[in-house]
């Protein structure tokens, strides 16, 4: 008789996409999960089941209890002293998917706000220096890690308000982002005019809900626990831990009003990427864009690259694929029909462009980055 193997979870919040992973790998293997300690907060004395997920580095006291269980543990999070094998999301891609989306809408002015001063922060915030410094971009730390509750919101107003304009901001979760757009506005500053807005984990129940609907990255929370569930399993079989992290690309960036704007002052550009993003999905091409805006197509290369650094061709396949991987992964959609309401002519063709821009198929990228729909 199999005897369903019990797994503790030992997370410090309800984070939905997390949980879901983590049950969906759970459904496929037979697990009973124990969820003690996330519904009532306690952890059981005594436990004798097969294995924990946590995350560690919240609750010294927690980590301390999981661990004298002496049972396979899966961390998931940023605590990489914790003496247990670790599943996160890829920092350097959540990061360049950060400011590869600020710099596409011409932003030059790139700030990072730090909330709390922890060290995954401080970690993001190096990364994603190095990253604007090689845009060319200028890079603004907003720090209020130290200014009290109370005065926090009036003092990031005050430093936001001092920052060159137009300002592309971010932080290290939603939650903090949406105190970026209380304190842009607070300072009677426009969002996204003056300061565009980016969160990260994508939280669907409080991105949509901001007071300007926040654009985020989607840093694949399911398939950190989908993942976290299925190296799990195999130390409960005794296969010796990876001897790195586990790290989990993100998906892309989900946009919403408060980056749903272009940094640029040049009519042209702002005309032609009007065209675009109104009929992408139909046959375009630069030449038929510079005739709708009547101007030669080298004109409207050369300002292309001027103001975007990019050609009206990268624009439009851009547009198509950032379509295409928002419904490979959110829906269940066919993939030819995916293709067409993308704006590919065929799906051969969405599978070439694929490849090149993101060095994978769609059917792979659905695999490990689609939400299960049945």
């Amino acid at each position: 008789m199999h005897i369903p193997s019990r797994v503790l979870l030992s997370l410090p919040w309800y984070a939905p996409n997390i949980h879901h992973g983590i049950a969906r790998y759970a459904e496929q293997a037979g697990w009973n999960l124990d969820l003690s300690w996330v519904h009532d907060a306690l952890l059981p004395a005594k436990w004798d089941g097969d294995g924990i997920i946590c995350i560690a580095g919240v609750n010294a006291a927690i980590d301390r209890k999981v661990l004298r269980y002496h049972k396979p543990i899966v961390n998931i999070g940023n605590h990489e002293q914790f003496p247990a094998p670790r599943v996160a999301a890829d920092m350097e891609k959540v990061v360049k998917l950060a400011i590869e989306h600020f710099t596409q809408r011409g932003f030059k002015h790139l700030a990072y706000y730090i909330r709390l001063g922890t060290r995954p922060e401080l970690a993001k915030l190096k990364i994603f220096e190095t990253g604007a410094a090689a845009t060319g971009a200028t890079f603004h730390p907003i720090n209020c890690s130290a200014t009290p509750d109370r005065d926090r919101l009036r003092q990031l107003s005050r430093q936001i308000g001092k920052l060159p304009k137009p300002l592309a901001a971010t932080a290290q979760m939603d939650e903090f982002a949406v105190e970026l757009i209380h304190a842009s506005r607070s300072a009677g500053l426009r969002v996204p005019e003056d300061v565009a807005v980016l969160g990260c984990n994508d939280d669907r129940l409080i991105c949509p809900f901001a007071t300007v609907p926040l654009s985020s990255v989607d840093n694949n929370q399911e398939g950190i626990g989908y993942k976290a569930a299925e190296l799990l399993d195999r130390l409960m079989h005794s296969e010796p831990p990876p001897a790195q992290a586990v790290l989990v690309a993100p998906c892309g960036v989900t946009t919403r009003q408060s980056t749903d704007i272009l940094a640029v002052s040049n009519e042209n550009v702002l005309a032609a990427l009007a065209i675009i993003k109104k009929h992408y999905v139909d046959t375009l091409s630069a030449k038929r864009v510079a005739a709708e805006i009547h101007i030669s197509e080298r004109q409207l290369f050369e300002s292309f690259k001027r103001h975007l650094g990019h050609s009206v061709k990268h624009e439009i396949l851009q547009r198509r694929i950032e379509r295409a991987s928002y419904l490979l992964t959110q829906s269940g959609r066919k993939m030819q029909n995916i293709a067409w309401e993308s704006g590919f002519s065929t799906l051969s063709q969405m599978v070439k462009v694929f490849r090149r821009v993101k060095s994978t198929t769609p059917g792979a990228y659905r695999r490990e980055f689609g939400r299960t729909f049945r």
